[in-house]
């Protein structure tokens, strides 16, 4: 306000105002303006080592070629590694995001995962600059971990039971062996594309190892998880014990039969609580049957009780199923199953953690999905 500002005066609740136009001071720019330089076309040759490290190829017709890296379901691999990981590659990232290619690390399926993308010299620059990054993590780069951690697990703290219990299963279906060992797999790219990578992932810190045609499961027991507290929540995850393929494509007929009627019961009839969920979950390479229940009015143990009662009655109303309804979830089923993203990224995970060419996606018969559910369900 300036008391000698002139201009028309105005009486506002009851006191004089002076109204009049205002006039700002020049201001002269103290700084540059903001010039973005792009980056420049010529990338620099990575040396090559001599060796050459296992490098799966799948799909080399594809038009984006993706690098995925990621430590074995089975590796001793803490969050504390994954933030470190995190915060060493984060000036990559944004090198490789200037040059319109992308390197990220996160977690999907409950497994980490390294992802690179871009052209052929671009894939073959940011594997180099990933090695070089991991090589030695610097002090500033672990502290800058250490906060990450910090975040994420105060974040964690906050958030619904359920989704507490769904971060915990990962490591409920890894048993970590002594060695770490990671798997490496390009998706599209030609050979000469899989040779430089091969070359450059010799120099990777961590030991690389062969992807096996099959993951190896050795789950033949339910995961049961559980948290008491305001709010009780239950998960319990059925994997299926092997990789066959028919018993992969039988889980996943049950899972669309389960589903409905899991929510009907639970959630419509019984008013559980507002997460009642039965779907199939694959997670650190592992196919299963997920239930997961949170409830503010009922108990872990009732929880419990009334997800085996839903499992029993299943037992007697599959053999009632409709041969129409039955039909209709497998064309469907089939239907998704042939459909791949368009998305490179979320297609290249398609492709190199879900093996769906080696799920049996042929018609079931009712006689066939019962004794699947006999076996995956035993009864009593």
């Amino acid at each position: 306000m300036r008391p000698d500002g002139g201009g028309e005066t105005r009486e506002i609740q009851g006191l004089p105002l002076a109204l009049g136009p205002f006039v700002g001071a020049a201001l002269t720019p103290a700084a540059e303006p903001f010039r973005f330089f792009t980056a420049s076309a010529a990338l620099p040759s990575p040396t090559l080592p001599s060796g050459l490290a296992p490098l799966r190829h799948l799909f080399p017709g594809e038009a984006q070629p993706v690098l995925l890296l990621r430590p074995a379901p089975s590796s001793p691999f803490s969050d504390e590694q994954a933030c470190g990981i995190q915060a060493a590659l984060r000036a990559g990232a944004a090198e490789l995001a200037h040059r319109e290619g992308h390197l990220s690390f996160e977690r999907h399926q409950g497994v980490w995962l390294l992802q690179l993308a871009g052209s052929h010299a671009l894939i073959c620059h940011g594997l180099s600059v990933v090695n070089r990054a991991l090589a030695v993590l610097s002090p500033a780069v672990l502290n800058e971990a250490a906060r990450n951690l910090h975040h994420t697990q105060r974040k964690e703290q906050n958030d619904i039971a359920i989704r507490r219990l769904l971060a915990q299963l990962p490591a409920a279906l890894s048993a970590p062996t002594a060695a770490a060992q990671w798997h490496a797999t390009l998706i599209g790219g030609d050979g000469e594309l899989k040779r430089q990578l091969s070359h450059l992932l010799y120099g990777f810190p961590y030991s690389v190892a062969a992807e096996p045609p099959l993951p190896t499961h050795h789950h033949h027991r339910p995961i049961t998880l559980t948290e008491s507290g305001a709010e009780s929540a239950l998960l319990q995850f059925y994997p299926l014990p092997n990789g066959e393929a028919e018993g992969r494509w039988a889980l996943r007929v049950l899972a669309q039969l389960y589903a409905p009627r899991y929510f009907q019961r639970l959630r419509v009839d019984r008013n559980v609580g507002y997460v009642v969920q039965c779907a199939f979950h694959r997670c650190a390479d592992a196919e299963g049957l997920l239930f997961a229940l949170q409830s503010p009015t009922f108990n872990v143990e009732q929880l419990r009780q009334l997800t085996d009662e839903f499992l029993l009655q299943m037992h007697h109303e599959l053999a009632h199923v409709g041969a129409g309804e039955l039909a209709q979830i497998q064309q469907a089923l089939r239907q998704s199953l042939q459909r791949l993203s368009t998305e490179s990224l979320q297609r290249a995970r398609e492709i190199a953690l879900e093996n769906r060419a080696l799920i049996a996606a042929k018609p079931m018969t009712l006689t066939q999905l019962t004794d699947w559910q006999q076996r995956l369900f035993p009864a009593g």
